[in-house]
């Protein structure tokens, strides 16, 4: 019994936490809001849009205060467009589903290895911790070969 609960543990710390780390840095990037205030100075979109910095600011706020769900949609009405606004209803609803995931991730990464450690299984520990990456990049291989030969079907 205790084997069989050793191995559902390896089995899902190899799952989540590569998934918790990809989602964590997804979040840490997309909040970064002076990588966008970077990028507005870099391509030229002051220009394009006629707006100051601090109107750009503003607007980056609006939108990442609504992303994180400090904000409800009339945040978006000021800046947006219908067309727009219903997107980005789309995206906070994806957003929302990460962050879900990423929660449930990080509580399953910590229950897995402190069971693991409880029932001092270090040396399973450091297996998994090494080779489960290998694991997570055969999948992407795979995905991307299937995606060479038809990528519209494997991305919807």
């Amino acid at each position: 019994m205790k084997r069989i609960l050793i191995r559902i543990l390896i089995i899902t710390l190899i799952a989540f936490l590569p998934l918790y780390l990809l989602l964590k840095s997804v979040e840490i990037n997309t909040f970064d809001k002076d990588f966008y205030i970077d990028s507005y100075k870099k391509y030229g979109v002051l220009e394009v849009t006629g707006k100051s910095i601090q109107e750009l600011e503003d607007v980056t706020d609006d939108l990442l205060n609504y992303l994180k769900g400090k904000d409800d949609d009339n945040i978006l009405e000021k800046n947006f467009n219908r067309r727009e606004i219903l997107h980005m209803k789309d995206v906070k609803v994806l957003f929302d589903y990460g962050f879900t995931l990423k929660y449930i991730s990080f509580v399953l990464v910590l229950l897995s290895i402190g069971l693991i450690c409880y029932f001092k299984q270090y040396k399973s520990l450091g297996k998994t911790l090494f080779y489960g990456p290998f694991i997570w990049w055969g999948m992407i291989i795979i995905l991307f070969l299937l995606s060479l030969s038809d990528f519209n079907k494997y991305f919807t």
